[in-house]
């Protein structure tokens, strides 16, 4: 069994406990991990409820979805 850590992407405020969504090149990020992951077997997503962290495991889960119906 492996597990990958993966820190939430960039965010859109520079304050480090403000519970925000992710910039424009956070989502980028996020989508070349997940696009990256693809190929790993993973078998389950885990965030903390931090938005940020929530909106970059979506990301991350829609591209195995999106790969899926491929």
């Amino acid at each position: 069994m492996y597990i990958y850590l993966i820190r939430h992407a960039t965010q859109e405020s520079i304050l480090c406990n403000d519970n925000t969504s992710l910039s424009k090149e956070g989502v980028k990020q996020a989508e070349a991990i997940g696009k990256r992951l693809c190929s790993y077997g993973i078998d389950a997503i885990f965030s903390s409820d931090l938005l940020r962290a929530k909106e970059t495991a979506e990301i991350i889960n829609n591209c195995f979805k999106a790969d899926s119906n491929a």
